[in-house]
Order: structure tokens, then C-alpha cells, then sequence
């Protein structure tokens, strides 16, 4: 009897035939795939399900596809000179504007528009970082790997590194295995450089690929 009350749908219950009973259970199938597929298509082109982020959207997306509000204003314009650029993006960046304060830095530590000085590259790299930008921890790891602009630490260079590479930067993710490859400023691991390559690797890092092809 509790087997019966279990299973409500029994043949004996309340269809003449198992073959009935089994020609139910398809048309009640058929009918919730339609209907499961009307709504997806619904919620799809209402626009309320986006289908065509990746799983690394959140991470990925303000590195290769920023806003076009922040296109317009922080890249540098087709008949604009260094200079000019320079002096459009620094007022941004002290306003706080992160992207600029990027692109401050880097024209700091390449003297694009102003004299070099790397260690006024450091204090926007470092602004930018501590906001929370990917590029910014990048570029500070990459400096403090190789003492441009501060005092070489290697330390704190493979851990800015890490930052960047657990958020899904595959730049630093490359970084980071190299770091583990060489033991820089963390302890010699094989096993650990090879997931970080495997991972930069797959989001299509292209020194990544290359250093897995020769191991």
C-alpha cells in the first residue's frame, strides 16, 4: 500500500495499460520541453538572461571591452599628440578616473608625452591597484619583479601577481607561473607553475601556450 501511495502513476491506477501509461509519460515529457522552451526564448529576448557572457565576464570585460565612454575619453585620438594626450588624461587621473590613472602611469614609465619617471609611474600604478584594476597590479608586479622605478622586491612583486591572476588576468596568471618556474619571490614549484600556464594558456595567452609547448 505505501508503495502504491508512492507511486500514484502506477499502470493499475489509473491507466488500462502499462503501454498507456508509458504514452502519458512521453506527452507530459514533450509538453514541459515546448514549454521550458517557450520561456528560455521569452526570458532570452527580453533580454533579462545574457547568454553571451563566459563564465570570466566579470573579470575579463573591463580589460577587452571597456565601456565606449571610457574609450572616448581615455584613448589617445587619432591626430593627438603625445603631449596633448598627456596632458588630456593627467586632470582625469587625478580626478580619480582609474583608466586614466593607467594610462598616466604607463606614459610615465615609457616618457610617452612627459619625461620618463617610473617612480611617478609606481604612485598611479599603485592607485589604480589598490581600486582594484588588473592592469594596474600587472604593471606593478612586472615593476617590482624587475626594480623599475622602486626597489626591486620580488616578493611583493609575484604577490601583486597573484592577485591579478586569481581575479583571471592571464597576463599575471603567466607572470605567476614564471615566478613558480624560476623561484622568484616564492618558492620553486613545477606542479604549480603549470596549472597557472594551463589556465593563462586556455584564455588564449600566447607566452603561456608557448612555454607549455617546450615542457
Amino acid at each position: 500500500m505505501t508503495f502504491r501511495r508512492a507511486t500514484r502513476d502506477a499502470p493499475s491506477d489509473r491507466f488500462p495499460s502499462a503501454k498507456a501509461f508509458a504514452s502519458s509519460i512521453r506527452h507530459r515529457y514533450r509538453s514541459t520541453i515546448i514549454f521550458s522552451a517557450v520561456i528560455a526564448a521569452i526570458v532570452i529576448t527580453a533580454g533579462l538572461y545574457p547568454v553571451w557572457k563566459p563564465p570570466l565576464a566579470d573579470y575579463l570585460r573591463p580589460l577587452l571591452n571597456p565601456p565606449e565612454k571610457v574609450l572616448g575619453v581615455i584613448s589617445q585620438k587619432e591626430n593627438e599628440n603625445d603631449v596633448d594626450y598627456f596632458n588630456r588624461i593627467k586632470p582625469l587621473a587625478e580626478n580619480g578616473n582609474v583608466e586614466a590613472e593607467i594610462a598616466l602611469a604607463e606614459a610615465y614609465f615609457y616618457g610617452r608625452g612627459v619625461v620618463e619617471d617610473r617612480q611617478e609611474a609606481i604612485k598611479w600604478y599603485t592607485k589604480a591597484a589598490e581600486a582594484g584594476d588588473l592592469s594596474a597590479m600587472n604593471g606593478l608586479a612586472y615593476s617590482y619583479l624587475h626594480g623599475f622605478g622602486v626597489e626591486k622586491d620580488p616578493f611583493a612583486g609575484f604577490n601583486w601577481a597573484l592577485k591579478a591572476a586569481e581575479r583571471g588576468h592571464h597576463p599575471s596568471q603567466t607572470m605567476v607561473a614564471e615566478c613558480y618556474l624560476d623561484g622568484i619571490g616564492v618558492e620553486k614549484n613545477i606542479e604549480r607553475a603549470e596549472t597557472w600556464l594551463y589556465r593563462a594558456a586556455r584564455l588564449g595567452n600566447k607566452r603561456a601556450q608557448m612555454l607549455l609547448r617546450t615542457r
